[in-house]
């Protein structure tokens, strides 16, 4: 698996593939980096579409380059419709303008945003960030597993974007 993404897929047909390649994990040879840039890229898009943060973590722990350092203070600008429901995303950056900017504008669209703070041990930093996110991007996207964080701090809450 190369790593390439096709925007015209049915929400059905990504959570059988995703549910497929996690069972039969043996059959795949999976160029971590590669699926790194589509997660990196297109995360957002593939949370959405497979709608199930359970199996999109199984998926994200068998396919990303694995984290080797050690416990850190991340954010993330997360949206106030997923934070009041406990569904916290799983991309989450040491730069707290990086996440105020996501927390005011792209997450705050449908409901407000929230500015969050937590302590990230690296057992549940599942990826650091790739070269596009920290020089590109300048995002220094971690992926973290939500179900392993700290306790999470609300640092400032904002209004709908749109």
């Amino acid at each position: 698996m190369a790593g390439e993404y096709v925007c015209e897929v049915p929400d059905k047909v990504w959570v059988s593939t995703l549910k497929y390649i996690v069972s039969n994990i043996d059959l795949f040879a999976f160029d971590p980096v590669n699926i790194h840039m589509l997660w990196i890229v297109n995360g957002g898009s593939v949370r959405r579409h497979v709608s199930n943060d359970t199996l999109v973590l199984s998926w994200l722990k068998l396919a990303l380059p694995k984290y080797t350092g050690g416990e850190l203070e991340l954010y993330r600008g997360e949206c106030k419709l997923l934070y009041d429901q406990g569904l916290i995303g799983f991309c989450w950056t040491p730069k707290k303008e990086v996440a105020e900017m996501f927390a005011r504008r792209r997450n705050a669209i449908k409901s407000g945003g929230v500015l969050l703070k937590t302590k990230v041990g690296a057992n549940a930093i599942l990826s650091a960030p790739n070269n596009h996110s920290k020089n590109w991007l300048g995002e220094s996207e971690f992926t973290c597993d939500p179900t392993k964080l700290g306790p999470i701090e609300v640092l400032e809450n904002f209004k709908k974007s749109h």
